[in-house]
């Protein structure tokens, strides 16, 4: 807001007023109220250049009860919570379980500079699920006959990092 606010980027602190006013009276989606309103208990107005702005604001500052202000923001923190999960949940999925002797591909990360990863396979392996231990990680190494490197391969690998083999 300040970049787009500003004339020029040595002049910043001109514009901050507006700015902090511009996010103090913003609603806020998962409250419905703005911070101010939750603070103070009071919308605030700002610089008013006519009567009539403040005339369709319908000024109304009997309700200044912080408690049910911030209770009707509880309320709806927790709505939108329930609503975010229920999203979250809808895209989410199981991951796959494997069992000791599976083949299976790992995803590629590979971090060397000068390799272009567009046009790296997203996968590589075959590699055997060696041990299955809890909370979907397993445990895998390389194949007889497909090392790639000197180094036989054996590590840990979660259980999204990974694909079944078919060949």
């Amino acid at each position: 807001m300040l970049a787009k606010l500003c004339e020029t980027p040595e002049k910043w602190d001109r514009v901050l007023g507006q700015v902090e006013f511009a996010l103090n009276n913003t609603v806020c989606r998962m409250t419905g109220e703005t911070p101010s309103k939750l603070l103070f208990g009071i919308c605030q107005t700002g610089e008013i250049n006519d009567n009539i702005r403040y005339l369709l604001e319908g000024r109304s500052e009997n309700e200044r009860n912080l408690e049910t202000i911030r209770g009707k923001a509880v309320d709806n923190i927790a709505k939108q919570q329930e609503e975010n999960e229920k999203c979250y949940n809808n895209k989410r999925k199981e991951a796959l379980i494997y069992n000791e002797g599976d083949y299976v591909m790992i995803r590629n990360i590979d971090t060397s500079a000068g390799v272009n990863k567009k046009l790296l396979p997203k996968f590589k392996g075959p590699y055997r699920v060696k041990k299955a231990p809890d909370r979907d990680r397993y445990v895998i190494e390389d194949i007889d006959g497909f090392q790639i490197t000197q180094m036989p391969y054996k590590g840990i690998i979660a259980a999204d990092n990974m694909k079944p083999y078919i060949a």
